[in-house]
């Protein structure tokens, strides 16, 4: 039969249903199809680059938990029946000549006319600066199907752009960096490239008068979205069940309060970039507390979890592609909005940092200890921003910061701060959001001046 897997209107669901019907009193199989588009963009003063890769594959596995995988690359409907039936894995020839089907929202011209408008913004605002940018799009499409739940199909879309920007004053040189997500509705927004322009022309001027932190115990004041990297972190990855059930969690250890009784804490694969309605197991995603009431509430379980611990999936199922197996994967990872107005908390601070931009280096989950590379933050004196800050490493313990995490504004923003999570060999886009939080002094460590890979 003729390989039609990039025809968009291709009857997919009714290929796996039948073969999923044909494994007859076996019934353990599920399928998974996946079609993906990908599109890389780089911009350095000059033409940009691109590359757009194109894949597609079915696996069936076969288990709970699963205990066998098989998959085929650019299956035809008979290559769907045959890894159904016989769990052979290979990978069968591709398409010979173009592929009929591409994804249209990954248009390069939708990129590269945002990057422009960014572009020509900060150099009518600061004449002569260097910028860089990045832009990082995928589209895919998804089919899951076992006896269970029949065939459920989802479709995801994320596209985010980077900009980097540098000047010179002097011998002194500085750099910002800032990013935004598209909105696949109406484009990435002339207002929010605007914004995002204005933000950067700030932080440049800013970061020519950095000065170093002493090493030492501060209070952290959180910019809006910033804290959802804490949240995923610290209490994310504590809380995928397959690292609760290995015993390998802190939070899931402890019995009673741990965080003051205001926090909460969710994930919704539905909010953020990236989202997906259903999950890779077919399950549909509902949002789950993690921390609530001052109390650990949830775990996120795959399917083989969830049958373990005899409770219901919470459609965080996720593979990074047909070739990998399924397990729990965080989605959106956020702190909820508080009652607090964002300028009280800054004013309560007399000694603290306001951290603007940071990224995760290295998290333990039994211990609850994790270590980030804070890359633009700002001294907090007396209850005003002072001054700019040299790139340092943030130590926070998981119990004394959740526990010191007392004052939460209502000003909740999403995906200002963007990236993937590795994990056990698969990167997945992710999204985490918060409103300006504060952390006590007793939760976090500053120390370890260092220049981080962003300068």
């Amino acid at each position: 039969m003729a390989r039609a897997h990039f025809q968009a209107d291709f009857p997919w669901n009714e290929v796996l249903t039948d073969a999923v019907r044909r494994t007859g009193a076996s019934g353990s199989v599920q399928l998974f199809l996946e079609q993906r588009e990908d599109l890389t963009m780089s911009w350095a003063d000059g033409e940009p680059s691109a590359v757009r890769t194109l894949s597609c594959g079915v696996s069936a596995s076969r288990g709970r938990p699963v205990q066998e995988l098989a998959y085929v690359a650019d299956p035809s409907p008979d290559d769907v029946a045959r890894v159904a039936a016989s769990g052979a894995s290979g990978a069968s020839p591709a398409t010979a000549g173009p592929r009929p089907w591409t994804l249209a929202p990954l248009a390069a011209e939708d990129m590269a006319a945002a990057v422009e408008r960014v572009t020509e913004s900060v150099r009518k605002l600061w004449s002569g600066v260097r910028t860089r940018a990045t832009a990082v799009a995928f589209e895919q499409r998804i089919w899951a199907a076992d006896a269970e739940i029949g065939c459920r199909e989802d479709h995801r879309r994320s596209a985010r752009l980077r900009v980097e920007v540098d000047a010179n004053r002097g011998a002194s040189s500085s750099r910002a960096i800032a990013e935004t997500t598209r909105d696949f509705a109406s484009g990435f927004g002339n207002d929010a490239l605007e914004r995002l322009a204005v933000r950067l022309v700030e932080r440049l001027d800013r970061a020519f008068d950095r000065r170093e932190l002493p090493p030492g115990e501060y209070v952290a004041i959180l910019a809006p979205g910033i804290g959802g990297i804490l949240a995923h972190e610290i209490v994310g990855h504590a809380l995928e069940a397959d690292t609760v059930r290995a015993r390998a969690s802190w939070l899931a250890a402890l019995d009673g309060a741990v965080a003051d009784l205001e926090l909460r804490i969710l994930d919704d694969p539905r909010r953020g970039r990236a989202a997906w309605r259903t999950d890779d197991e077919g399950i549909v995603a509902r949002p789950t507390a993690l921390i609530h009431g001052g109390r650990v509430a949830g775990a996120l379980h795959d399917r083989s979890s969830a049958a373990l611990d005899g409770v219901k999936p919470t459609g965080h199922g996720r593979r990074a592609s047909f070739r990998e197996p399924v397990m729990p994967r965080m989605g959106c990872t956020y702190v909820a909005a508080g009652r607090f107005d964002a300028r009280e908390l800054l004013e309560s601070v007399e000694r603290g940092v306001y951290i603007r931009r940071m990224e995760a280096a290295s998290v333990d989950p039994r211990s609850g200890r994790a270590v980030f590379r804070v890359t633009d933050s700002d001294h907090v004196v007396c209850g005003k921003i002072a001054a700019s800050l040299h790139p340092y490493l943030w130590i926070v313990e998981g119990p004394r910061a959740l526990a010191s995490l007392k004052r939460i504004a209502d000003d909740l923003e999403f995906d200002t701060c963007i990236g993937s999570c590795h994990r056990d060999g698969q990167a997945l886009a992710i999204s985490v959001g918060a409103p300006t939080i504060c952390i006590g002094v007793s939760g976090v460590m500053c120390t370890n001046i260092i220049e981080s890979a962003e300068g």
